[in-house]
């Protein structure tokens, strides 16, 4: 058994440097065969060529490139079709979800002969208002979702996921969105397909002093509108 991990990157240096670092090295010593994919969304030409000058001479690394910010879901798709294992997952590139989350997802996924496993997120942090927002927005997005789509009560917009390749691959091409809503788009298409998803606890170590990625606003709006789309096309 192998695995493929997705990094991707919108203007994340020098944190893609320190992640990487620390899932490959967990990895080697896990002696898992393994490849790290590192996706970069469109970032600054100044990023784009600090990623090649530090990840072009590596082992098991792939590098993809996109000229323009197409969105999350879109870096995430291109990795998959990328990749080369039996397994595929993702994480955050920030790893406020820890790398070790990765060994745990991928020995449970094969001992439970899962297609999917997600990480049911737990926060740990200081009260922070913004991540309090953040947590509450969160909240109230899995409840909607998971009334309305009726997806069994699982944490689809978790940042760790690991995908058997040949399942994934089989519907990759008919998960329409390209950003955020990408993650809730795949898991209820994957629910209608009968894949066996299996949920476990992760621990999210909100850092507060990190700039989020994330404009509460701006997504919110944009998770509404895809909602509403999707929501209308599963009734056509």
């Amino acid at each position: 058994m192998s695995l493929s991990i997705i990094l991707t990157c919108y203007n994340e240096a020098p944190c893609i440097f320190e992640s990487y670092e620390q899932v490959e090295s967990l990895l080697t010593l896990a002696n898992i065969s393994h490849e790290i994919i590192i996706v970069d969304d469109g970032s600054t030409m100044e990023i784009q060529n600090s990623l090649k000058k530090n990840f072009e001479n590596k082992k098991n690394i792939k590098l993809i490139f996109s000229e323009t910010n197409e969105g999350r879901g879109s870096s995430i798709t291109k990795g998959i079709k990328l990749s080369s294992k039996d397994y595929v997952g993702f994480i955050d590139t920030d790893l406020e979800i820890s790398e070790y989350y990765i060994l745990m997802l991928y020995a449970a996924i094969r001992e439970q002969n899962g297609d999917i496993i997600i990480g049911q997120r737990i926060y740990q942090w200081q009260g922070k208002f913004y991540n309090v927002l953040r947590y509450l927005a969160s909240r109230i997005y899995f409840y909607t979702i998971n009334l309305i789509l009726k997806l069994n009560f699982l944490d689809t917009e978790t940042g760790i996921k690991i995908f058997k390749r040949d399942k994934i691959l089989s519907i990759i091409n008919s998960i329409k969105d390209k950003r955020w809503f990408w993650d809730t788009e795949t898991i209820a298409l994957s629910l209608k397909m009968k894949f066996k998803i299996i949920q476990t606890p992760v621990i999210v170590c909100r850092k507060n002093n990190k700039k989020s990625s994330v404009r509460l606003c701006r997504d919110t709006g944009r998770y509404i509108l895809a909602l509403w789309k999707y929501w209308g096309k599963s009734y056509e």
